[in-house]
């Protein structure tokens, strides 16, 4: 089966254009090649779709790099889920993360600044907090939304927080790229 589809009319293969969400009016529709794609809903199916150019490819989620720079890729659905693919002319730079001040106060927030240099649009970073011991602290686990500008982050630290270095991480959930920033928390 081959047609000619707007990528975001595909029925589950969802393409972020320019390496991030963009205003629809803004969003670059790309026209692709459905080569091969299967009707049946209820199997995983490959979908390979030619671009008519060159990007960079990668889908979310997936643990592997990318699929590099390629005109082509094949991209495995699931059930009933949606994937995303984000395109991009070059490959995208890794997440920054920098506390305000690198020590905070019981019982006082504590502010970051999250970013994706070269960013053309909005990345969406998930936030994860390790406690001095190692353990995780998911009460402040949190996605956040950073535009090419950055974003300020804000968590309060509570009266009765451990005390030590903490950790804080951010992924980009585009690339899976990393950033950290210590935190020492005090009385």
């Amino acid at each position: 089966m081959k047609r000619t589809t707007a990528i975001r009319t595909l029925q589950t293969v969802f393409i972020l254009a320019a390496c991030c969400v963009v205003p629809a009016a803004a969003a670059e529709v790309i026209t692709a090649e459905i080569v091969e794609a299967h009707n049946s809903l209820d199997v995983e199916q490959p979908v390979r779709v030619e671009l008519p150019a060159p990007k960079q490819v990668r889908r979310l989620g997936a643990k592997d790099d990318s699929n590099g720079h390629t005109q082509s890729f094949t991209v495995q659905t699931r059930p009933w889920q949606r994937t995303f693919v984000v395109l991009t002319d070059a490959p995208l730079d890794s997440p920054t993360l920098s506390p305000t001040q690198g020590i905070a106060v019981r019982g006082n927030p504590v502010r970051f600044r999250a970013a994706v240099p070269g960013a053309l649009g909005l990345h969406a970073l998930k936030l994860r907090v390790t406690m001095p011991d190692g353990s995780e602290a998911p009460w402040f686990d949190r996605s956040v939304v950073v535009g090419p500008e950055g974003a300020d982050v804000q968590f309060p630290v509570a009266l009765n927080e451990h005390l030590g270095e903490w950790t804080v991480t951010i992924m980009d959930l585009y690339t899976n790229k990393t950033a950290t920033a210590q935190l020492v928390v005090l009385e």
